[in-house]
């Protein structure tokens, strides 16, 4: 018996969750479907949080947003304070590289 029913959302770390809505909205015509974070929120970090997704000491989640495009996965963002964010990967690196989006 098969669990699995489809993709429900695909999450990504974004420098600025304002921006990163814009270009969603504008671009793919995406819909805010909630905020779980704030910046009038708690950050969410501290020891529990950076063990539990693996994240550096003294990084905190401080905007959470989940979007919707059309039909499809939903697109869950991140926003964070005091990280060190690396270069992109490259298509060649392991992991996930891109976004494909089916136009009509």
């Amino acid at each position: 018996m098969d669990l699995i029913r489809g993709i429900n959302h695909i999450g990504m770390t974004v420098p600025d969750i304002e921006s990163a809505t814009d270009f969603f909205k504008k671009g793919l015509g995406a819909k805010i479907a909630y905020d779980s974070q704030t910046l009038e929120d708690r950050p969410r970090g501290g020891p529990m949080v950076e063990k539990l997704l693996g994240i550096p000491e003294d990084s905190y989640i401080v905007k959470k947003r989940m979007l919707t495009i059309g039909n499809g996965p939903n697109i869950e963002m991140f926003q964070f304070y005091n990280v060190h964010s690396r270069k992109p990967l490259s298509l060649e690196d392991y992991g996930y590289t891109h976004l494909s989006f089916l136009y009509r």
